[in-house]
């Protein structure tokens, strides 16, 4: 069985010498999405083998959740950093429900 929530996923990779830049940038957007109506979970990290790269992941109740936090000014830091330059990759991806394992544990343990 699966739920109604989305993960949004970012990988971003800073030019060479911003790395510290974007990171700054990126933790702007962990706050507000706290704040947000439905967000679940919202996290940035540095990739512990290529000090370049970024990952931001959020976990939201529903896609209108995610959707109307994408809309507002909050979230509008991925457009400053590409207008900035200071990311020279950016890649989004969402991902849809979240399997509910233990329950399926129990089903096949039955």
């Amino acid at each position: 069985m699966f739920d109604q929530t989305v993960t949004q996923l970012a990988l971003i990779r800073s030019r060479r010498g911003r790395s510290d830049e974007l990171g700054a940038q990126l933790s702007t957007l962990l706050q507000p999405a706290h704040a947000a109506p439905g967000c679940l979970h919202c996290a940035v990290q540095r990739d512990a083998g290529d000090a370049d790269l970024w990952l931001v992941h959020a976990v939201w109740s529903s896609r209108d959740a995610l959707m109307s936090y994408l809309g507002s000014p909050q979230a509008q830091v991925f457009s400053v950093i590409i207008d900035n330059c200071s990311a020279r990759e950016l890649e989004l991806r969402t991902l849809e429900g979240t399997f509910a394992a233990q329950e399926a544990a129990q089903r096949c343990a039955a």
